[in-house]
């Protein structure tokens, strides 16, 4: 059976280091790819340890249900292809 790994992280803007654009690094088998979420936040919101937005309010519970939808999508995504492959 394949790694499967998912991780968000926040990449400072050349142009606005205040913001960040949100990026996931997924890893299967040990390949990687990377692909943006096209979603930005400010750059001393991210926490970086857990991998979401710090904070209570509205926005940064969106965000964060936002990104942990994404996540569940590609886990879905993972284990149906898994087991495609495992009953063929």
């Amino acid at each position: 059976m394949q790694t499967y790994s998912l991780l968000f992280y926040a990449k400072k803007m050349k142009n606005n280091p205040e913001m960040s654009t949100i990026y996931m690094r997924i890893t299967v088998g040990g390949k990687r790819n990377e692909i943006s979420t096209g979603q930005i936040v400010k750059t001393l919101h991210w926490n970086i340890k857990l991998g979401k937005i710090s904070g209570n309010n509205p926005q940064s519970k969106q965000l964060n249900g936002f990104l942990e939808g994404v996540c569940a999508k590609l886990f879905k995504c993972y284990r149906e292809k898994t087991y495609t492959c495992r009953s063929l």
